[in-house]
């Protein structure tokens, strides 16, 4: 289950770093959103080599609710995106976080939780980098 979870957050979060790139107006949310496709890209590659190793069908688009946020984002521009981007990351965070910790303290797995582990750092350095952008822009 904490495959098939991250990978669709992963999914979505690229996917939230290409519409930075796209609509983002502050110079800090397109050079974060940078950083943030390569990491979940990497992170992604790391689940999807994990979940076949396990024969696990891993899903090939974001949950509902992620795909509405990504629509209501899509439609927003300038300042507004920029805000509401760097909100949504920081939810994602959160729940990446969440996330983590569950797995650490009760996944069966060791690969899985490696996996998790090793994304710690990653996590910590997003949130370092959300809040620069968050003073920036």
């Amino acid at each position: 289950m904490f495959l098939m979870t991250v990978h669709q957050i992963n999914l979505a979060e690229i996917e939230a770093g290409r519409l930075a790139l796209q609509k983002g107006q502050c110079a800090a949310v397109k050079r974060i959103a940078h950083v943030f496709i390569e990491d979940h890209s990497r992170i992604d590659n790391e689940i999807q080599s994990l979940a076949d190793k396990f024969e696990v069908r891993l899903p090939d688009a974001p949950d509902a609710e992620a795909r509405k946020r990504l629509a209501e984002l899509a439609a927003l521009s300038g300042l507004q995106f920029d805000d509401a981007w760097l909100r949504l990351q920081a939810a994602g965070l959160r729940e990446a976080i969440k996330l983590g910790k569950r797995q650490l303290r009760h996944g069966r797995s060791p690969q899985v939780k490696a996996l998790a582990a090793n994304a710690v750092p990653v996590v910590l350095r997003h949130v370092r980098l959300l809040n620069e952008a968050k003073r920036h822009c």
